[in-house]
């Protein structure tokens, strides 16, 4: 039995039993990946996967039962990989961490700021992601800590751990007609193109089904993920935008001006994630209680 047959029947069930997709995510061929679910049920004499001509119509009785296991030998066996690196690392150590754009450029700067003074060892790789892809990073490993606004679809085996909660405001070029209101409402939005994130982005789902309960059609324009490039279309007078308050700085984005939509559009929440059960190093839990304890302009309180 090896740890990669395991890692292929892991993926193939993380990914509703589909080999296709488990080899794409394994970077690897359907056959191989076949192959070695075949060789691990030869191992284990016993079948994993029911099958039903030419597909996997599910997993078996014993398939069901030994996934928990598997999957605690392939935590412990990174854990194995990862205190052995710790220990036998000469200089610096790497440490990468998978944020949006967002959290790379408002929030976070100053987070690293103090991490970097306390920890002058390790060498810090920035990944730039949506949250579902951060959630698939940190389940194969390949990167160390995720931060994102907490995602609407919960990948399993993922530690999600709630920091501060990140507000929404409308951005606008001055003199809009909608600044002028104290609690803009969905109708006045609507009748203005709209600037908004795709759906891979949490606000971006949020703004859309909001509109959506109501029986509103938005009028989207653009989508886009990142947040500087909205606001310098807002600015060349493309539409208007809903972004999270820490993208708007009043002192720099003297083109723009911002008002609050929490009334309608639900403030999301910080959260770090971690892969469940992973050892986590010292620098990886001073990082978590620095992003924690560090105060961002322009969000709410922990949620508690």
């Amino acid at each position: 039995m090896k740890l990669q047959q395991i890692r292929c029947f892991c993926e193939v069930v993380d990914h509703g039993c589909s080999v296709s997709k488990a080899a794409t995510a394994l970077h690897t061929s359907q056959p191989g990946v076949s192959r070695q679910i075949q060789l691990l049920e030869e191992d284990l004499h016993t079948v994993l996967l029911d099958r039903r001509n030419t597909r996997i119509a599910g997993l078996t009785d014993a398939g069901r039962a030994l996934v928990p296991t598997m999957r605690r030998l392939l935590v412990e066996a990174d854990n194995l990989r990862r205190q052995a690196h710790e220990l036998a690392t000469s200089g610096k150590t790497r440490f990468i961490i998978s944020t949006s754009h967002t959290y790379a450029r408002h929030t976070l700067l100053s987070v690293l700021k103090q991490f970097i003074q306390r920890h002058p060892n390790v060498a810090i790789q920035m990944r730039e992601s949506a949250a579902p892809r951060i959630m698939q990073l940190l389940a194969a490993g390949e990167v160390d800590i995720g931060v994102a606004t907490e995602p609407v679809d919960q990948l399993p085996g993922i530690t999600r751990m709630p920091c501060y909660r990140i507000s929404n405001s409308l951005i606008a070029p001055p003199g809009h007609p909608l600044l002028k209101h104290r609690r803009v409402t969905l109708q006045q939005i609507q009748q203005y193109p709209l600037i908004t994130y795709d759906e891979r982005h949490h606000l971006g789902r949020v703004v859309r089904e909001r509109f959506k309960r109501e029986g509103l059609e938005p009028n989207i324009v653009i989508s886009i993920i990142d947040d500087d490039v909205m606001k310098a279309y807002v600015e060349a007078g493309f539409g208007i935008a809903v972004l999270p308050s820490v993208a708007y700085s009043s002192s720099k984005d003297k083109l723009l001006r911002a008002i609050s939509v929490d009334h309608l559009f639900e403030a999301g929440t910080c959260v770090v994630m971690t892969p469940e059960g992973r050892h986590m190093q010292e620098h990886v839990r001073d990082f978590i209680d620095i992003v924690k304890a560090t105060p961002v302009a322009g969000v709410g309180a922990p949620r508690r």
